[in-house]
């Protein structure tokens, strides 16, 4: 995940940013644990209702009424192409990251045979 989250720092500014929206599904409703415990290897608490904050701003994500009794804040994804977008590019991230690794590491093993 570390060459992920370097890609999302460098491209959109944060390194959780991509993987967050990954996340989301368009038209689905969900609070900011659900989608932590959805989550591999989550941000922290913190970092992830800032990304969501940020998503909210610009229209991404739509903040629910609050249903009495529930302290949890729900949100509701706009359909966007945005989330799969972003789902598509972690995919490929992951494939050239694993691929990478996979090459450095017979290289090593080639180079220790010598």
């Amino acid at each position: 995940m570390k060459h992920e989250r370097r890609f999302s720092k460098g491209v959109f500014g944060a390194q959780y940013r991509l993987e967050v929206a990954a996340e989301i599904v368009s038209g689905r409703v969900f609070s900011l644990t659900e989608l932590w415990r959805s989550m591999d290897e989550p941000p922290s608490l913190s970092s992830l209702q800032m990304e969501l904050k940020n998503y909210e701003q610009v229209g991404l994500l739509i903040r629910q009424d609050a249903v009495e009794g529930m302290r949890e804040v729900y949100y509701l994804a706009s359909d966007s192409f945005f989330w799969q977008a972003c789902r598509e590019l972690l995919k490929e991230l992951t494939v050239t990251a694993d691929t990478s690794a996979r090459q450095t590491t017979r290289t090593y093993s080639d180079n220790r045979d010598h």
